[in-house]
Order: C-alpha cells, then sequence, then structure tokens
C-alpha cells in the first residue's frame, strides 16, 4: 500500500485509528498505547505531544 501510494504522488504514510493487535481490545490510553508498542512492530507512537520512535 505505501508503494501504490508514493507512485502515486502521495506521502506513503498509513494511519490505523484503532490501535490494537489481532485478538486484542482498542487501546483505550497512553499506558495501553506504549505497552501496545513495546508488543508490536510500529516505527513510531505519537502520545499527546510525545513521539517515541525506534531506532533502526
Amino acid at each position: 500500500m505505501l508503494t501504490e501510494l508514493a507512485a502515486l504522488g502521495h506521502d506513503p504514510v498509513v494511519l490505523n485509528t484503532s490501535l490494537n493487535g489481532a485478538g486484542e481490545p482498542i487501546v483505550a490510553g497512553a499506558e495501553d498505547a506504549l505497552a501496545f508498542w513495546l508488543r508490536h512492530g510500529v516505527d513510531a507512537l505519537v502520545v499527546e505531544d510525545l513521539l517515541i520512535e525506534r531506532t533502526p
């Protein structure tokens, strides 16, 4: 999907608005979001004014 977006001249970004993993409940707060980020291969997480990124 990201490759196709870039080929069409769009920014290759996908935003998942229902943050959860398969079989998990939807994230309900910052603590849940951080726990999700630690368990899954998400590149970055924004919580309020904080940006958390994985190092390459």
